[in-house]
């Protein structure tokens, strides 16, 4: 798999009114299944029954 591991400011950029254009133009270059989060909480709860890969390092 190749792609590209995002912190959230990157997506998040896009909800400003105006976003920057360097962020912009990287995402239309990337495409779409190549942009990837990682997101790190405690609270895994949230995320239950979001379709999403679910890892608890507690309870490995």
């Amino acid at each position: 798999m190749k792609g590209y591991l995002v912190d959230t400011n990157i997506p998040s950029e896009l909800t400003r009114e105006k976003p920057d254009a360097r962020v912009a133009a990287f995402l239309r270059k990337a495409g779409k299944g190549t942009v990837f989060l990682s997101v790190v909480t405690r609270n895994v709860k949230d995320f239950a029954g979001l379709g999403i890969d679910i890892t608890n390092p507690w309870e490995l």
